[in-house]
C-alpha cells in the first residue's frame, strides 16, 4: 500500500503534515500533528528540515506496517515505548505558543517518574495517572496543577489514537475547581500606603501603581510604548501579548482614570513608557517597597492585576463589564480574582428593602411555645387560690 505525504495550509502561512493512502478504495488523510512554519528565519528552516525527516520516517514506518498487515506477515514483537521518549517526541512536534508550558510539564514528569522505567501500555495506567496529579498537586499552586495535567492529557490524548490503550487512563480522573485558590490583592488603604512610600526605582512603582489602576500584565506594562497612549482622549489600547492570536478579547481598549493619567504625566515623549529592570530584580524591589511601606503580604505584580479587578468587582461593577476590562474571553476566569469578605455578604442582605407586617403575620411569626404564642402563656397560680368558673357567655 502506498502512503505519501501531503500538506495542508494552516493560518499565517503554517502547514499541517499528513499521511494519505487508500483504505478498500477510499481515500484516507490522516494528521500527523507535525507543522511546518514559515521559514522566515534560519531557525524556522533548520526546525522545518527536522520535522520533515521524521514525518517521512513515520510516512516509511506506516507503509511497511500497512504492507506486513496486508500480506499476513509478522511484523514481530513491537518495541516497547517508554513514556519519557514519548513525551520527548511530542514535545518535537508541539506547535503551539504554550510550548514552554510542555516544556515544564515534561521537567515534572521526568522528577516523578526519576530513574524508573514506565512503558506506555503497561505502567502508564488510571493509578499512575492519579499519583501523577497528586504530585502535581503538592509541588504546585493554584491552577497550575490542573493546567499542567490538561497538557499531559492532550499527550495522552494522541497515543490513545495511536492504539497504546484501549480506554484512556486519564478518562476517569478528575481535576475539580476546588484546587483553584484565591488571587491575592491589596486593598485601598495598602495602596495609599504604597503611594505614600518612596521606592528605590521609581518606574517600578509608577508601573506596579498604573497596573493597579488598568489591569495591565508585566509584559503589557514592560511593552508599554508612548504611541499606545491618547493623552488628551485619555485613553489607552493595546494587544494583549499573553493571549494574542489564542482570544477575541486580545485587544483591549481602556479608560484611563485621574490615577493613572497622573502616573502617564512623567512618561517619555517616544519609546517606552517606563523603563523597568529585570523581572527578577523587580520582584526584589517590590519586596524592599512593600516592607517600607507595612504591607504585610508578598507583593508581585501579578497582585496588582488581581487588586484592579478586585477593587472593580467591590465597587458594585457587573461582571460582564470587569472581564471585558480585564480582557478576559468569559466572565468564568473573573469570577476566580473576586474576593468578597462576610461583611459584604452581610451588607448586601441587610441592604434588602424593609416590610411593614400587619399584625395577624406579626403574631403568627411570633415565637411559640408547648402552650402557644408567649402572649398567651398561663399564668402561674397562686396557692390557696382556685380559678373562677368560665361562664357560658364568657366562652362564647
Amino acid at each position: 500500500m502506498k502512503v505519501t505525504l501531503s500538506e495542508r495550509p494552516l493560518s499565517a502561512g503554517r502547514k499541517s503534515l499528513c499521511l494519505c493512502y487508500s483504505d478498500g478504495g477510499r481515500r484516507v488523510r490522516r494528521a500527523l500533528g507535525i507543522v511546518l512554519e514559515p521559514e522566515t528565519c534560519t531557525g524556522n528552516r533548520r526546525r522545518n528540515r527536522e520535522r520533515l525527516e521524521l514525518a517521512r520516517r513515520i510516512c516509511a514506518k506506516y507503509e511497511l506496517e500497512q504492507t506486513a498487515a496486508r500480506h499476513g506477515m509478522s511484523r514481530g514483537e513491537p518495541r516497547r515505548l517508554l513514556l519519557l521518549e514519548a513525551w520527548q517526541d511530542f514535545e518535537f512536534t508541539y506547535c503551539n505558543r504554550d510550548l514552554p508550558i510542555v516544556h515544564a510539564v515534561g521537567a515534572h514528569l521526568s522528577r516523578f517518574v526519576g530513574r524508573r522505567s514506565v512503558r506506555m501500555s503497561q505502567d502508564v495506567t488510571p493509578d499512575f495517572c492519579k499519583q501523577f496529579y497528586a504530585y502535581l498537586c503538592e509541588h504546585l499552586r493554584g491552577t497550575t496543577p490542573a493546567g499542567y495535567f490538561n497538557k499531559f492529557r492532550t499527550f495522552l490524548r494522541r497515543h490513545a489514537d495511536e492504539g497504546c490503550w484501549d480506554k484512556r487512563p486519564d478518562r476517569e480522573l478528575h481535576t475539580p475547581a476546588s484546587n483553584i485558590r484565591e488571587k491575592a490583592a491589596l486593598s485601598p488603604d495598602e495602596l495609599r500606603r504604597l503611594a505614600r512610600t518612596p521606592c528605590l526605582v521609581a518606574d517600578v512603582a509608577r508601573a506596579f501603581l498604573f497596573s493597579c489602576n488598568t489591569g495591565l500584565r508585566w509584559c503589557d506594562v514592560r511593552s508599554l510604548r508612548a504611541d499606545d497612549v491618547d493623552q488628551d482622549a485619555g485613553t489607552l489600547h493595546i494587544v494583549q501579548r499573553k493571549v494574542a492570536g489564542r482570544s477575541r478579547r486580545a485587544e483591549v481598549s481602556l479608560s484611563l482614570n485621574s490615577n493613572a493619567l497622573t502616573l502617564l504625566a512623567q512618561r517619555r515623549r517616544r519609546g517606552l513608557v517606563f523603563r523597568l529592570p529585570s523581572y527578577s530584580y523587580m520582584l526584589r524591589v517590590l519586596d524592599q517597597w512593600a516592607r517600607r511601606a507595612g504591607v504585610a503580604r508578598h507583593v508581585t505584580f501579578h497582585v496588582a492585576r488581581h487588586t484592579f479587578i478586585t477593587q472593580l468587582a467591590l465597587s458594585g461593577t457587573p461582571l460582564p463589564v470587569v472581564a471585558a476590562l480585564a480582557g478576559h474571553a468569559s466572565t468564568r476566569h473573573t469570577e476566580r480574582y473576586i474576593h468578597i469578605a462576610d461583611t459584604q455578604c452581610r451588607q448586601a442582605v441587610e441592604r434588602l428593602p424593609a416590610l411593614d407586617f400587619g399584625q395577624e403575620t406579626a403574631a403568627a411569626s411570633a415565637p411559640r411555645t408547648a402552650h402557644g404564642p408567649l402572649s398567651a402563656a398561663p399564668q402561674p397560680r397562686t396557692p390557696g387560690r382556685t380559678a373562677a368558673p368560665v361562664s357560658e357567655a364568657e366562652r362564647a
